[in-house]
């Protein structure tokens, strides 16, 4: 089941480097969670929190989380998801902007007269 947690906050936690999920990893085995996670995903994070914890007897069994509220009611599930899919657009388009202003930096530098 802490792997379920983990597999739960990589789906909806993005990650910018390897670097960068190792150290939220790392932090997630002492009870640790991203705070913007926390707050972007409150139910999906008490239930990284719950499938994580350090004691494993405390950790949720399947069935308990088929029962849960990230599963019982279907509305929330497909919300959350088209939620993630959004926020993953705009980061895509940020990205892209991004990328095209690198571009043309580039571009203007290899145009520009070398002495």
């Amino acid at each position: 089941m802490y792997s379920v947690g983990v597999i739960l906050l990589e789906l909806f936690h993005p990650f910018w480097t390897e670097m960068e999920r190792n150290g939220v990893l790392t932090a997630l085995s002492s009870g640790i969670i991203p705070e913007v996670f926390e707050t972007h995903w409150p139910v999906q994070s008490k239930y990284v929190k719950l499938l994580t914890d350090a004691a494993w007897s405390l950790r949720p069994s399947a069935a308990e989380m088929l029962k849960s509220e990230l599963f019982h009611d279907r509305e929330n599930v497909v919300q959350d998801l088209q939620q993630k899919v959004l926020h993953l657009e705009e980061e895509n388009e940020r990205l892209k902007r991004s990328l095209e202003l690198l571009k043309g930096q580039i571009s203007s530098r290899d145009a520009a007269p070398q002495f």
